[in-house]
């Protein structure tokens, strides 16, 4: 057993490049399993995978210590039914091989961390828990199998564990990337009636939580990873207006996201629209401590 060695399947978008340095700055040894690098850049291996077929990507995961898997196509589109199916399957298909794969270790992983999406719970305005009730649209019901599939095969040698997070908050990528420019141009006012719930996290405690998820053998099932102080759309915007040192803006009329959604940022307007807000108490019982709790703290951390 290797207790360095953390395997990150799609690890190459923004999140897991982030992640994968954070692991190697720490003296882990990291393998990406992705489907566009390959060899070796900034001490990361990179080793080719289709996310759909065991391959000779199969041995890097003998004796590893955890697998954290962030494979999943962008739900920042147009929900078209190409682009919804290959959301679902880019999701449960690679769940399935990474278990197959699994299974047929002779030493597998210690554990196996999948990430999944606070959209689980759907667009409420209740405080949500691990122990909500699935939501009824399209990114609910794409959690609820997604999540189904990684528990249907048991590992009695392999810890398995989901943390299901929000928005993740970094100056390199993301949501925060995408409001910037609009935020700058005195367009950042609140979203519809700026009511829906915002739960977020900084990119850095998101990683540490990985890390503490892994090294924490008393951890198993369900998490929510967020910051536990969700804010409304509204206090979201004006927050980061105060952090950007811009005056009030005016309120964008919901007619006006679903238009600029769909014509500028080519993407779905219920992902500005609806809302969630999540506790994560639960892993903050197990002795997780964030770094960064608050907005404001997160926000200046990241655009000072």
């Amino acid at each position: 057993m290797d207790l360095k060695k953390v395997i990150i399947p799609g690890g190459s978008g923004f999140i897991g490049d982030y992640v994968s340095r954070y692991f190697v700055d720490r003296g882990f040894e990291v393998v990406v399993l992705s489907r566009t690098k390959v060899g070796f850049v900034n001490g990361i291996r990179y080793v080719f995978w289709d996310a759909v077929t065991i391959d000779k990507w199969v041995e890097f995961l003998e004796g590893a210590f955890a697998v954290i898997n962030l494979t999943g196509r962008s739900i920042n589109c147009r929900f078209t039914k190409k682009n919804k199916e290959e959301i679902f399957q880019s999701r449960v298909d690679s769940v399935k091989i990474l278990l197959e794969a699994c299974n047929q270790s002779k030493v597998p992983p210690m554990v196996f961390i999948q990430t999944s999406s606070i959209g689980y719970y759907g667009n409420t305005v209740e405080l949500c828990t691990e122990d909500s009730p699935v939501g009824s649209d399209f990114l609910a019901k794409v959690c609820s199998v997604w999540e189904d599939s990684f528990w249907a095969k048991p590992f009695s040698t392999t810890r398995k564990v989901v943390l299901r997070f929000g928005i993740v908050l970094d100056n390199g990528g993301g949501a925060l990337q995408r409001m910037l420019p609009w935020v700058k141009w005195y367009l950042g006012g609140k979203h519809g009636n700026g009511k829906q719930s915002i739960s977020w996290i900084h990119l850095e405690d998101l990683s540490r939580m990985f890390e503490f998820t892994i090294k924490t053998s008393t951890i198993e099932g369900t998490f929510n990873a967020v910051a536990d102080f969700p804010v409304s759309n509204a206090g979201f915007m004006s927050t980061l207006r105060e952090v950007l040192h811009k005056p009030w803006a005016p309120p964008v009329p919901s007619i006006a996201v679903r238009l600029a959604a769909f014509l500028f940022m080519h993407t779905d307007s219920n992902v500005l629209l609806h809302g969630v807000g999540c506790t994560s108490k639960k892993i903050q019982q197990m002795g997780f401590v964030f770094k960064y709790p608050k907005l404001k703290q997160a926000l200046n951390d990241l655009l000072r």
